[in-house]
């Protein structure tokens, strides 16, 4: 982790687009302040649960 700032969020982005049409969930973990990617895991395939209305 290069930035100083310690201001991290959690945020989902599209990825790269599939076969099938649609696009990639990637969950980035990155700095409030200065906008770079600390760390980006694609999440290609795997179910996703919208735990939001939980």
């Amino acid at each position: 982790m290069d930035c100083k700032h310690k201001e991290i969020v959690m945020v989902n982005k599209v990825g790269k687009r599939c076969e099938t049409g649609g696009h990639e969930v990637d969950f980035v973990i990155k700095c409030r302040m200065c906008d770079e990617d600390l760390s980006r895991i694609s999440e290609y395939k795997r179910i996703i649960y919208n735990i939001s209305k939980h």
